[in-house]
């Protein structure tokens, strides 16, 4: 599993967390942009199975081959996720901010949209940036980092400004509703509710009220206003799968996958629960994780070794033991 197809990580990389490209292109021409901190092409077996599993149901629903669609984990505080064609990235920064699943898949299943009805092949700004060499460069250099030639694949990236073209693709706010629309229906196909998209929007409702620079990427690219929010609620509202509850597999699988990037991300977050005797798996994970990036591997091998006791066949704590 996540061992064997992890097996070539360079020295010093984190494990499992492996940098492919630092791409510091701003995702969208607003001069604010310009000092955003630099952003990561990341590679992690756990969470990309993670995003996989979450996106597979709303592919089906879609219509859409998953097979042909490449779903990269992009490093970034910044609240992001964008889709194209043959590829749908999430940012870090976006999972993180999710508290549930299902608020998670709901933004998985409006890109998922945007992909199904075409909307990024058929924007003007993306034919402007130059559509097909672009993403011929971009899967170029995606593809050669995956095989393992992690400066081939940083060059071509980076040439393709991948994440400046992807990001600077500006949904209309017809574009947006038929998006939300097909979201829903893909979600209630899929047998999940379409609850948590609509959560997920209104936490970040007043974004409409803030000025271009000061707006989260996602919420640059994607249009958000008060009225798309209200249609989006009384459409899930009658939907048979409103109330359905989250799987609580997937509970545990959100629950890791953000205690995963706290520790390598934000080890000083995450190191904090380490004290509490009554702290979960996932908060134990982190907290193994956090003392590794802290230059502390004593501890953090006895924090393994310790889960490890409970998890012998867990994959992903011997590569994070053997990374140490």
């Amino acid at each position: 599993m996540g061992g064997r197809r992890l097996a070539h990580l360079r020295k010093g990389v984190a494990t499992g967390l492996c940098l492919l490209a630092a791409l510091v292109p701003a995702l969208s021409p607003a001069p604010a942009r310009a000092q955003s901190a630099p952003m990561t092409l990341i590679r992690d077996t756990e969470i990309e199975e993670t995003l996989r599993l979450y996106s597979q149901p709303l592919f089906t629903a879609a219509g859409v081959e998953s097979n042909s669609i490449r779903i990269l984990l992009i490093g970034s505080k910044d609240l992001n996720a964008f889709a194209g064609p043959g590829v749908m990235a999430v940012f870090t920064g976006l999972i993180l901010e999710t508290q549930s699943p299902n608020e998670l898949q709901g933004v998985i299943a409006h890109e998922v949209a945007h992909l199904a009805g075409g909307h990024s092949a058929r924007s003007g700004e993306m034919s402007q940036a130059g559509l097909r060499p672009f993403l011929l460069t971009m899967g170029l250099g995606v593809l050669a980092a995956l095989a393992g030639n992690v400066e081939a694949g940083a060059v071509l990236a980076s040439n393709a400004g991948f994440f400046g073209t992807l990001g600077a693709m500006g949904y209309s706010r017809e574009q947006e509703s038929r998006a939300d629309q097909a979201g829903a229906s893909y979600l209630e196909a899929a047998g999940l509710s379409g609850r948590g998209l609509v959560n997920f929007f209104d936490n970040f409702r007043y974004q409409e009220v803030f000025a271009e620079a000061r707006r989260f990427g996602y919420f640059r690219s994607h249009p958000l206003s008060s009225s798309r929010i209200d249609a989006l609620r009384a459409r899930v509202e009658g939907l048979s799968n409103y109330n359905a509850p989250d799987d609580p597999e997937n509970v545990r699988r959100h629950e890791i996958m953000k205690a995963k990037l706290q520790g390598f991300l934000n080890p000083g977050v995450a190191i904090v629960k380490c004290a509490d005797p009554k702290a979960d798996y996932p908060a134990r994970y982190a907290c193994a994780i956090a003392q590794y990036q802290l230059k502390e591997p004593d501890r953090a091998l006895k924090l393994i070794d310790a889960l490890l006791l409970e998890q012998p066949d867990n994959p992903y704590l011997w590569e994070l033991k053997g990374q140490i």
